[in-house]
């Protein structure tokens, strides 16, 4: 009777556990009088054994148990996910199995005798239960959620866009399908029954009065209102059973008529401008009454709607529906202070922002921009030191789902894999993941790497600033050094003479560009630098060269998302004062 994911969760514990122990293991659908059964899932075979007891209870989706007993191992949970993600549990905690990149898994190799001569490899007797206090975990980074979902499944990863189709047909039952709570993006105008050029008194005004300038709805108008409830209604089959309905404004001011500022007052608040950051009252109301229509029909489904820009503030006055969830975008967080830091007053405005909206709201989803820069995809991971503190003050403040958004990073492999473990349990120690992830991935050329990432980190730390992720300038925005640069890349020529593999060695020198990117500093913007020296110059067209080398071999298609890689040598010849083609 086992379901789709749970058969392939039996054929993941067998390859891994063939990797590290060079023991093939049959499945079989039911076990053998005499024998030692490593049980997946429910089964009447499980009844009949000595942990029967694994299924004494029901469990929620993702929820796992564990029990490791005399002759007899249970890995079981709840349905689409739980067993699958309590074999991969088992195989990290018990075996020392590490997911660390798609094209990377680190799994020790166990012999035969290893529990007489090394204590620690014992698997020791267990019943262990956990549910993820995240229901839903989405970020995204270069090839992450990857075509068929199989390397986010195994790092319990389980988000996808509300309106993404997801792996192909025979992965999505395969990895337990996707919650797709987790992430809603601008669509206001698919509720829209109105035309804006037929309609406009019907669309937002700006400071001005003038209306049908963009497709924000004037969300204080009846006619609106029940306009767009009808039209949630018409559709509501499509999002049931225990759905999520995204209902996201423009990327756009708020309505700022007349009838929407009295709205604002009456619940508390002074209209702060057209562009302001206080305007949602009337959208979070006409979400309120929508929410309420749909509970009627379908009580498990949930509407979904924005805490972004102009409706990112609280409402005072009322709080919104039990089946209403904020997405509460984090954009100008500082990326190196805690959120309770009295030395940081962007981020303590962030948490009084999001502690109310968690006392007035059953659930958040949080949009935490966890790339570091993305206006430089080359700069450092020091974003890592708060990814532990900020994900646990998320959690605190009512977080039941986060998506973090990522990109083409050059640190894609190390940042996705600290904040995929961080979000399946976001007790675990950030200094360890980073260790972890370094010393495996990089093997032993990992001293020089790691020396790297701690200098970085250490010069943004010391700054003393608040840098967000959209600094567009990382030295400036990020206070890192040239000479960080420079010493990276000594760093990074021991690491290669460490690297062990050819595959260590590549590591090694995606790594790199790194480096080269800060050793050439305003250069990489397409500026000269002042003062500069013929031997000044001599080392920035190497550092050049070797930096527009390894994005051709590494494939690197973008500097950030708006500047393609087909401007960078353009722009280093023009600061380096070099001919149109000429060769660095």
């Amino acid at each position: 009777s086992a379901i789709e994911s749970e058969a392939y969760a039996a054929e993941e514990f067998r390859d891994f556990f063939a990797q590290a122990t060079s023991y093939q293991l049959p499945i079989r659908s039911e076990s053998v009088p005499g024998t030692k059964n490593v049980f997946i899932g429910a089964s009447e075979s499980l009844k009949k054994s000595n942990v029967a007891h694994a299924l004494d209870r029901e469990y929620g989706e993702e929820e796992l148990r564990v029990i490791i007993a005399i002759d007899n191992i249970a890995i079981v949970g709840g349905r689409p996910r739980g067993v699958l993600y309590g074999v991969y549990h088992f195989l990290e905690q018990s075996i020392g199995v590490r997911f660390l990149a798609p094209d990377y898994t680190y799994a020790p190799t166990h012999e035969p005798d290893d529990t007489y001569r090394n204590r620690a490899g014992r698997m020791l007797l267990t019943d262990y239960t956990y549910d993820p206090p995240i229901e839903c975990r989405h970020p995204v980074f270069k090839d992450f959620p990857g075509h068929t979902g199989q390397f986010a499944a195994r790092l319990r990863m389980n988000g996808r866009y509300s309106g993404d189709g997801g792996p192909p047909g025979e992965w999505r039952p395969k990895i337990g399908y996707n919650n797709r709570k987790g992430l809603i993006l601008h669509n206001i105008g698919t509720w829209m029954p109105f035309n804006r050029e037929e309609n406009p008194e019907y669309f937002a005004a700006d400071k001005d009065g003038k209306r049908g300038h963009n497709h924000q709805p004037c969300f204080s108008n009846p006619e609106v209102i029940e306009g767009m409830t009808e039209k949630v209604m018409s559709r509501i089959s499509d999002y049931a059973p225990k759905g999520m309905i995204p209902f996201a404004h423009a990327d756009a001011p708020l309505c700022y008529c007349q009838r929407c500022q009295d709205v604002i007052r009456k619940d508390g608040r002074e209209p702060d401008g057209w562009s302001g950051e206080a305007l949602g009252a009337p959208m979070f109301l006409a979400v309120n009454h929508i929410a309420r229509e749909v509970a009627k029909k379908y009580p498990d489904v949930t509407i979904a709607t924005y805490a972004y820009t102009a409706s990112a503030v609280p409402p005072l006055s009322f709080k919104m529906e039990p089946n209403v969830r904020i997405q509460y975008a984090l954009y100008s967080a500082c990326l190196i202070h805690p959120f309770n830091s009295l030395s940081c007053p962007m981020n303590m405005e962030y948490l009084e922002d999001f502690q109310k909206w968690g006392e007035i709201s059953d659930g958040m989803m949080y949009w935490y921009y966890g790339m570091g820069s993305y206006a430089d995809y080359f700069a450092p991971p020091f974003q890592l030191r708060m990814a532990g503190p900020h994900i646990r003050t998320m959690v605190a403040n009512n977080g039941k789902s986060i998506f973090l958004q990522g990109g083409a990073i050059v640190w894609n492999e190390l940042v996705q894999y600290v904040y995929a473990r961080l979000l399946w349990d976001p007790t675990l120690s950030t200094h360890d993941l980073i260790s972890e992830f370094v010393n495996l991935y990089y093997g032993k050329a990992a001293p020089q790497v790691g020396d790297f990432i701690y200098l970085a980190e250490a010069e943004t730390r010391l700054a003393g600033n608040h840098p967000n992720s959209a600094g567009p300038d990382i030295l400036d925005a990020y206070h890192l050094s040239q000479d960080l640069g420079w010493r990276g890349i000594e760093l990074f020529h021991e690491a290669l003479a460490q690297a062990e593999s050819p595959e260590v060695k590549a590591r090694v020198e995606k790594a790199s560009m790194c480096a080269y990117r800060l050793s050439l500093g305003d250069i990489w913007l397409g500026r000269p630098i002042e003062g500069m020296s013929k031997a000044d110059k001599v080392r920035y067209r190497i550092s050049a060269r070797r930096v527009l080398e390894l994005c051709d071999q590494f494939e690197i298609t973008a500097l950030h998302e708006g500047r393609r890689i087909e401007s960078l040598a353009p722009a280093m010849r023009k600061a380096l004062g070099m001919g149109e083609n000429e060769p660095f």
